[in-house]
């Protein structure tokens, strides 16, 4: 909890803002899926942001906290539980400027999920079933699940983009359309992707022209552009390479492509990838280009870690991980490295970075989804963009973790920090916290030998 949440004083002021107003589906989702998660005070505070907002045009006038606690009826420690639960719960962020004598907040309000995106969160999904029980949990999906009627029989005739619109004007103005876009704010999207973290080298614009002549109608390339750059963000896979898969997934009838079996293919190439070679090679026709690695206060086997980190795919860094233990990445595991990469939060040499934390230093068996989406999502609130960053992380936790147990040594009570599950080995065992903290032993360092000869063969 932050320091703030302390310092709120009535006289402290506030503006609300958020980039636009709720839909009356979200609106429905607020009501009946948020809210059983929060107090009523709560609730009550997020409504009455949303009029304030709603009142300034989304930039509202600055008020004092005592008009909240006033009409809420209210007093200070009840508005920062309030107000704590919607910052947990993503409808709020808070933002507080503390440089002068009387504080200014700023309360940004992030619009709510569609119950489609609600159900599909894993996290609000099971903090809800666990408030509402298995009945009321399976009357709500039921609910709000699609309704459509069957169309089998049916011939789709609906007219495409390009049946209407000339797609050279798409090509030719695309320059202008993109500057454009950097205008509009998309921070408070309701949805989770992003593209931002996704490697940004792959050329869209030759995969279109490598597609020019096929049946694709190429407005369908620009609805599935999030999911090809996940997967050739996770497998390393050329513009040629694409344009050969997704030929070969387009279907004929509707000149669409089939998502489900673009996925299917990538991931039987990749396989198939594994079984010719042994260790997995990238068939990317260019290696990232690897930063240069600021290794003060790195140990000579860290070192190591940080450059493979930096020099590997996904795919091709849990193939190599998996090699040297004996074992082999599973479909599940692929789903959580395409599952990480489509969140576009964390840059690829930390992905790749966090496997090598699950699988060597934590020494789990596969990449669990529900333990991987704990710490992707911890270190992503941490701004975390390197695996420098990551593993210095990592060290500053067990530290404090150290510190705490020094401090409550020989006490009758001794209250536990809270500590994120995978940053608690404590729970799954009990090892040395200095060998944690510098990531040093002959094993994982002939690990990671192995691992760079193989990969500097390769290339």
């Amino acid at each position: 909890m932050s320091m703030t949440f302390d310092s709120l004083a009535p006289n402290d002021k506030f503006v609300v803002t958020s980039q636009r107003g709720i839909s009356d589906i979200e609106r429905q989702s607020l009501t009946v899926l948020y809210r059983p998660l929060m107090s009523s005070d709560a609730y009550s505070l997020l409504n009455s942001l949303w009029s304030i907002a709603e009142q300034g045009q989304f930039v509202s006038e600055q008020y004092n906290h005592i008009r909240l606690l006033n009409w809420l009826g209210i007093d200070i420690k009840a508005i920062n539980t309030a107000r704590s639960y919607l910052e947990a719960l993503g409808l709020l962020d808070t933002y507080v400027d503390t440089t002068n004598r009387i504080n200014q907040f700023i309360y940004e309000l992030k619009i709510p999920k569609t119950p489609q995106d609600f159900f599909t969160s894993d996290l609000l999904a099971t903090i809800l079933l666990g408030v509402v029980g298995n009945d009321t949990f399976d009357e709500l999906v039921s609910q709000f699940k699609s309704k459509r009627i069957p169309t089998d029989g049916y011939t789709n005739v609906s007219a495409k983009l390009d049946d209407i619109f000339s797609m050279d004007s798409v090509s030719n103005n695309l320059s202008k359309v993109k500057q454009s876009q950097q205008s509009f704010d998309n921070s408070n999207s309701s949805s989770d992707e992003s593209m931002s973290e996704l490697n940004q080298q792959f050329d869209f614009g030759l995969l279109r022209n490598l597609l020019s002549k096929s049946y694709l109608n190429l407005d369908d390339l620009v609805a599935n552009e999030h999911l090809i750059q996940v997967e050739q963000t996770v497998y390393g896979i050329s513009e040629t390479q694409m344009a050969e898969i997704i030929n070969s997934a387009t279907n004929f009838e509707t000149n669409r492509i089939d998502t489900d079996l673009l996925k299917q293919l990538i991931a039987q190439r990749f396989d198939l990838k594994v079984k010719q070679q042994g260790n997995a090679k990238s068939d990317l026709e260019e290696q990232p280009v690897q930063p240069s690695v600021d290794d003060t206060g790195l140990t000579a086997v860290e070192n190591e870690i940080m450059k493979a980190c930096y020099a590997y795919n996904p795919s091709d860094f849990l193939q190599s991980i998996k090699s040297e233990v004996g074992g082999y990445p599973t479909s599940s595991e692929k789903r959580v490295l395409e599952s990480v990469v489509s969140y576009g939060v964390l840059p690829i040499s930390v992905i790749n970075f966090l496997i090598y934390y699950v699988l060597v230093d934590q020494e789990r068996p596969t990449l669990n989804k529900n333990f991987v989406d704990a710490i992707a999502n911890d270190w992503s609130k941490r701004n975390i963009k390197t695996p420098e960053g990551a593993l210095k992380q990592i060290k500053q936790r067990i530290e404090k973790q150290q510190t705490r147990r020094q401090q409550t040594y020989k006490k009758t009570v001794i209250k536990k920090e809270t500590l994120p599950d995978w940053a608690d080995s404590s729970s799954s065992k009990k090892e040395s916290t200095a060998k944690q903290a510098t990531v040093q032993n002959s094993e994982l360092d002939d690990k990671l030998s192995k691992l760079r000869k193989t990969h500097k063969k390769e290339g």
